[in-house]
């Protein structure tokens, strides 16, 4: 039988949905703003009205292009740098249709803005022997940029660009521990964010990071991997989380063989020019592709009855087990990570694109995550990591029936994890440092 992989043609035009956002949508959202514009001699748009589907082929228009949307909702396109000074008035909001919120406890509305802390590439492996092929076809089909490059103009439109702004957590770091011991300790809680990040929900990352983050404060050990987390900081993926944990403590995190959360690390901190290229951002294009190259050589499935199926997809799509109408279907079923050969070439497509957009590579990364997480299996909250943050502390906060300031310094100074028990008021409650308070 010949081999599908070598008969496949690359160029079949993916069958799934459009990424961008129907037009309708688009123009019941926008008409308001559009008709409110003011017009030389007319007073505004309301004109537009008067023409049979006038007004609607001109918010098509802006609304498939978010540049002109960061024009007519803030004066600026999404990731563009404003000032650098916090003194400034909030920015106003250019990456969705509506205005960001104020946070419950942070002041949330600037997260648009790059952060004002150096921006530089990080360093990447140059495979001697080149990129491999599936990845140099990958990155020049034009299906696959076109359609990468609709998703993150919808992504945009949702807040991708400011999935990453940590900044109000930063400011809370620095005002407590001051602006050294501030940025350190702050840099250190993200990378433990970032070592605790594979196969967690961003709730769950943000966790148990506060457990290894408080650890490390305090002066103690790190776990030992392979043993056992106390509750509720433990996880099915902890054994890698504690090694992750231990090289980034210790100095020793690969960026040339671990890309992946080094480049997460950075960006939380601030830094948005590399790209966290994780199982998303390739599984994204990949699928778009329809390229059977990257469906994975071995993955896990759980029965129904319990337990879990060792499947080969690769394998099964060479003797025909596996259709790709089905294959588009089981996210599971594609590679999911890049090798590190890989790593940079998907990072640059990544970054030309966002580039071409006003975003940053870590704003057109995230945006393509929020709107191509229906095809890549996300399952996180679209919503910033600040408001996910938000909420894990205000969660703490209303289980231990103290105040979210008081929950935030604790939480700082190393003295309690999110979602614990301070270890003075455990002795009182009978309870250990460990007990859960609250799950996810």
């Amino acid at each position: 039988m010949p081999d599908p992989l070598e008969l496949y043609d690359f160029s079949v035009e993916d069958p799934l949905a459009a990424y961008a956002p129907p037009p309708s949508r688009l123009v019941e959202s926008v008409a308001p703003a559009v008709r409110n514009i003011p017009t030389p001699g007319k007073g505004s748009m309301e004109v537009a009205d008067r023409a049979p589907g006038g007004l609607a082929r001109m918010v098509e228009a802006i609304a498939s292009n978010p540049i002109a949307m960061g024009v007519l909702l803030g004066g600026v396109a999404p990731g563009r740098r404003r000032p650098a000074s916090r003194s400034a008035a909030p920015a106003p909001a250019v990456s969705r249709l509506q205005p960001p919120e104020q946070g419950r406890y942070f002041d949330l509305r600037r997260l648009d803005d790059v952060p004002n802390v150096p921006q530089h590439p990080l360093e990447r492996y140059n495979p001697p022997r080149g990129v491999p092929e599936r990845t140099q076809d990958l990155v020049a089909n034009r299906t696959v940029r076109r359609r990468l490059g609709e998703t993150m103009d919808e992504g945009a439109m949702a807040g991708g660009q400011r999935w990453y702004n940590a900044d109000p957590l930063r400011d809370a770091f620095v005002t407590q521990l001051g602006p050294a011991r501030g940025e350190s300790a702050f840099r250190q809680y993200m990378e433990m964010v970032a070592a605790t990040s594979p196969r967690s929900r961003v709730p769950e990352s943000i966790r148990n990071a506060s457990y290894y983050y408080s650890l490390l404060r305090r002066g103690d050990d790190l776990p030992v991997p392979g043993t056992p987390n106390p509750q509720p900081y433990g996880h099915i993926a902890q054994r890698n989380h504690q090694l992750n944990a231990r090289a980034f403590a210790e100095g020793r995190m690969d960026p040339f063989q671990n890309p992946k959360p080094i480049s997460f690390a950075e960006n939380l901190r601030g830094n948005q020019t590399p790209g966290t290229i994780d199982a998303h951002a390739v599984n994204l294009p990949a699928m778009i592709a329809r390229d059977p190259r990257w469906l994975a050589t071995g993955t896990r499935v759980p029965l129904p009855t319990g337990g879990w199926q060792q499947l080969a997809p690769q394998r099964m799509f060479r003797s025909g087990e596996l259709t790709m109408r089905d294959a588009l279907q089981r996210p599971t079923f594609w590679s999911g990570h890049p090798r590190e050969t890989e790593y940079a070439a998907l990072e640059a497509m990544y970054s030309d694109l966002a580039r071409a957009r006003g975003l940053t590579t870590a704003g057109g990364q995230a945006s393509a995550w929020l709107a191509g997480g229906r095809t890549t299996g996300l399952q996180s909250a679209s919503e910033p990591f600040m408001r996910t943050f938000e909420d894990v502390l205000i969660r703490t906060a209303e289980a231990r029936g103290q105040p979210v300031s008081r929950v935030l310094s604790d939480f700082i100074a190393g003295r309690a994890p999110l979602l614990s028990i301070p270890a003075a008021a455990a002795v009182g409650a009978g309870l250990t440092a460990g007990d859960t308070v609250g799950s996810e």
